[in-house]
C-alpha cells in the first residue's frame, strides 16, 4: 500500500510541475497549480495565495481526510529569512478543476515555541511550496488506506 501511495505522489509532483495529469494504472490523478502572484494584507503581515487543483480517485475519497498546506519563505537580507504557512481542509476529488485560496499566511522571523517573532512580507520574490492530498481515512500504520496527492514548489511574486 505505501509503495503505491509514494508512486502516485511522485507522479503527481512531476506531472503537476509540467501541468499534465498524473495517472496510475487505475487512472487516479491529482493536479495542483500555484498562481504566480501572492497578495499581502494592508499591514504586510499576512499573505493570500491562490491556485487550482483537480483530482480523480478510483476509491471513495473522504473530504474529512483531505487537505492542502502552504509554506512560503522569503529572503529579505543577509541572514534574514521570513517564513509562514497555513492550511485548508475539505478538498473535493471529482475530476473537475477547483480554485483554492489560502489566506492568513503570517510572516515570522526566527523560530521558537510560538513560531518565531512576527515579521512583514516585502514586495518581491519568494518561494511557495504547496502540498495537497485526499485519502480514504487517517492512514495509520497497518491500516488499509488509499490516497493520492501532489506537491508543487514555485517562485511567486509578492505584491
Amino acid at each position: 500500500m505505501f509503495k503505491r501511495l509514494a508512486l502516485v505522489t511522485v507522479s503527481g509532483l512531476v506531472a503537476a510541475s509540467f501541468g499534465i495529469p498524473a495517472s496510475s494504472a487505475e487512472d487516479d490523478f491529482f493536479m495542483l497549480t500555484i498562481d504566480k502572484a501572492a497578495y499581502t494584507n494592508q499591514f504586510k503581515t499576512g499573505l493570500t495565495l491562490t491556485g487550482t487543483y483537480s483530482c480523480f480517485a478510483n476509491f471513495e475519497a473522504n473530504p474529512e481526510f483531505s487537505g492542502m498546506g502552504v509554506n512560503v519563505s522569503q529572503i529579505q537580507g543577509k541572514g534574514v529569512v521570513v517564513t509562514g504557512g497555513n492550511y485548508t481542509q475539505g478538498l473535493i476529488c471529482d475530476g473537475v478543476a477547483h480554485p483554492w485560496t489560502i489566506t492568513d499566511v503570517w510572516a515570522n522571523f526566527g523560530s521558537g515555541p510560538m513560531g518565531g517573532m512576527p515579521a512583514t512580507w516585502k514586495g518581491g520574490r519568494a518561494t511557495a511550496n504547496v502540498n495537497a492530498g485526499v485519502s480514504t481515512g487517517e492512514c495509520q500504520m497497518g491500516e488499509e488506506c488509499q490516497g493520492i496527492g501532489a506537491d508543487v514548489t514555485r517562485v511567486i511574486q509578492i505584491r
